[in-house]
C-alpha cells in the first residue's frame, strides 16, 4: 500500500491482499518494518537495505556510504528547519525508503550498483514530490530551508560529485518548469 498508494495506514486495497501461499514459501530474514519504513530511521538502510545487501566496502556501497551518512546529517540538523522544511525533510526521508523496498523484496536480485542506480534515480522525484501533498516540494520550502538542505548534502558533491551534481541540476530545472507552468496557467 505504501509503495503503490502512498498509505501506510486503513484498508488495504484488493490489488495489495496478500493471497494465501504467497508468503508461506519465503524466507523472512528481515524484520516487518523494513518493507513499510516510516522514514524517521536512519538505521533502516543498513538494518534493511544493506542486511538484504551487503555492500558496504564496496565502490558501490549506497546504503551506508552515502544513504545513512547524509540521513544522519538531516537528524544532527533537523531543529535548524522551519516546521515546513521539516515536514519535507520527514517525508523524503521517507519516500527515499520507500523507493528501495522493492529491491528487499525476496528473490529479488540486484546488484549493489543497481541498488545505488536506483536510489540515485529516487532522489529527484524524491525532493520534488515527497509525498501526495501538491505543494509539498523543494521548490515550495521556504528559501531558508533550502539552504539548509544545500548546506547538509554539500559533502554529497565531494562522495558523489557527477550523481549529486545531476541531481541538482534537475531538481532545480524541475522548479524552474513548475514556477513557469504556474505563472502560464
Amino acid at each position: 500500500m505504501i509503495e503503490r498508494y502512498g498509505k501506510s495506514s486503513g484498508p488495504v486495497y484488493d490489488d495489495c491482499l496478500c493471497k494465501p501461499g504467497d508468503v508461506s514459501s519465503i524466507n523472512q530474514t528481515l524484520p516487518s518494518y523494513c518493507y513499510s519504513p516510516s522514514g524517521t530511521d536512519c538505521d533502516w538502510y543498513r538494518n534493511c537495505l544493506e542486511k538484504r545487501h551487503p555492500c558496504d566496502g564496496t565502490e558501490a556501497s549506497y546504503a551506508i556510504k552515502y544513504a545513512k551518512k547524509f540521513c544522519d546529517l538531516y537528524t544532527e540538523n533537523y531543529n535548524k528547519f522551519s516546521s515546513i522544511g521539516k515536514n519535507w525533510v520527514d517525508q523524503v526521508r521517507m519516500c527515499l525508503q520507500v523507493q528501495l523496498v522493492p529491491s528487499l523484496r525476496p528473490g529479488k536480485q540486484q546488484t549493489c550498483e543497481s541498488i545505488k542506480e536506483l536510489a540515485f534515480r529516487s532522489h529527484v522525484p524524491c525532493y520534488v514530490k515527497p509525498s501526495e501533498s501538491k505543494t509539498l516540494s523543494f521548490c515550495n520550502i521556504p528559501t531558508k530551508d533550502q539552504l539548509k538542505v544545500f548546506w547538509t548534502i554539500k559533502g554529497a558533491f565531494v562522495d558523489e560529485p557527477v550523481a549529486s551534481m545531476k541531481g541538482l541540476f534537475e531538481t532545480l530545472e524541475t522548479c524552474t518548469i513548475n514556477y513557469i507552468q504556474r505563472k502560464l496557467s
